[in-house]
């Protein structure tokens, strides 16, 4: 089954054929969007933007007690579930990340500024070559899976990247059109991202560059002028202009 969570933490599942098999609500919700979903030993998991991890049993077709500052995590702003070699890691906003121990259920020490982390605000998580990257605020750290270590770290600047991380984008190898080896990208929401490859430690390999133009979330008109594309944004009460040709 595919599994869909909206906000308000609804829960529905599409079948094999394309049907809907209905759609449950978690009694105990509130108005916390969904961020992320993972399936660990028939439960699914749903990070949420303000109410923990909320946890549905498909066999029992129930929920089950949520995970939040009330009994197990520093933070109920979760935006990443990922499971790396046993273990499920929970990545939090403004807290580090929580780790649970699949196996056993019980809770490993957090990973916080406090011990190996250079920042609380974890921006994103991603596997490749038998390491995890892990971005937090300006900063790339490299974990050894194989060895249960962290070994080294990298600023975003000297990856190329003005910004704080945004993101990381794991590409891994194997498909037809996937990269030779496993690659992920850094984002910083400047346009270019910073490729990631495996090495001892993971080595950057250069930048793709996907968009350019001013950065700014307020693009107020779009036009096309012979052929190029012309963007006109404000930022802070400032006109700025952005031309992409079109070919």
């Amino acid at each position: 089954n595919m599994w869909i969570a909206t906000d308000q933490a609804m829960l529905g599942a599409v079948g094999p054929t394309g049907g809907q098999i209905g759609v449950t609500t978690n009694p105990s919700s509130g108005f916390d969007a969904v961020t992320d979903m993972i399936e660990i030993n028939g439960e699914i998991l749903l990070a949420t933007d303000g109410g923990g991890v909320m946890r549905y049993d498909r066999a029992n077709s129930q929920w089950l007690s949520t995970w939040d500052t009330q009994n197990h995590l520093p933070s109920d702003y979760v935006n990443q579930l990922l499971e790396v070699n046993g273990v499920l890691m929970i990545a939090m906003d403004g807290a580090g990340i929580s780790r649970q121990s699949i196996s056993t259920g019980s809770w490993l020490a957090t990973w916080t500024d406090a011990n190996w982390l250079a920042s609380n605000e974890v921006r994103g998580m991603a596997t490749g070559g038998g390491w995890l990257n892990i971005l937090v605020g300006d900063t790339l750290h490299h974990y050894n899976t194989t060895m249960g270590a962290f070994t080294s770290s990298k600023t975003l600047a000297s990856l190329g990247l003005p910004h704080e991380g945004l993101d990381l984008v794991a590409w891994p190898a194997g498909g037809s059109r996937s990269p030779s080896v496993d690659t992920v990208f850094v984002n910083d929401g400047s346009g270019q991202m910073a490729r990631i490859v495996p090495g001892n430690p993971p080595l950057h390999s250069g930048n793709a560059l996907f968009a350019s133009g001013p950065a700014s979330d307020h693009m107020n008109e779009v036009i096309e002028v012979n052929g190029d594309r012309l963007s006109i944004l404000t930022t802070r009460g400032e006109a700025l202009t952005s031309r992409k040709e079109e070919g």
